[in-house]
């Protein structure tokens, strides 16, 4: 590669070859050609590499995400910097995680995905299970807005527990 970078006058042979190709008005880019990376064959050669997996459920699911993945990011035309704070967020989020603390279940909580997945496969009868929610142990349906730190309990004879909820 040495002789080769010398030979086209440069430090690095494909920086000279580029440059080589560039003095001569040869294409330097994809688009130069009229190819462009925003069609569906670079999501196709992406998808395409998952041929050897072997769990097909495991390429299934890669799959689908490249797919959706990239559609989005044509969607919102995505920027680099966009994405590289994206990756950041993420970076972030998963350096918060631990042992004890799963701060993806969280993100997924907070961004519906942990709801989807509860209907999707949550296959019972209505009348005879309880729903699966994320409203918590604490959730009571029906209450009417009321004053900070007034009781949720309906129960008039009977005692009730009292818990104080800070909203940040």
């Amino acid at each position: 590669m040495k002789r080769i970078a010398r030979a086209l006058g440069s430090d690095d042979a494909a920086r000279g070859a580029f440059e080589l190709a560039r003095r001569n008005g040869a294409p330097t880019a994809l688009k130069d050609i009229g190819a462009t990376i925003m069609n569906d064959s670079l999501t196709q050669s992406v998808t395409d590499s998952f041929g050897n997996c072997a769990d097909a459920r495991t390429k299934e699911i890669l799959t689908a995400l490249v797919r959706h993945l990239h559609a989005f990011a044509r969607e919102v035309s995505l920027t680099h910097d966009e994405w590289r704070r994206g990756i950041e967020f993420l970076t972030t989020t998963g350096k918060k995680c631990d042992g004890i603390r799963q701060e993806f279940i969280l993100l997924s909580d907070t961004l519906g995905l942990s709801i989807v997945l509860d209907d999707i496969n949550q296959h019972h009868d209505e009348e005879a299970a309880t729903e699966s929610s994320l409203l918590g142990p604490f959730y009571r349906g029906g209450l009417q807005e009321s004053a900070f730190a007034r009781t949720s309990c309906r129960a008039t004879t009977s005692r009730c527990s009292f818990m104080a909820w800070c909203a940040i």
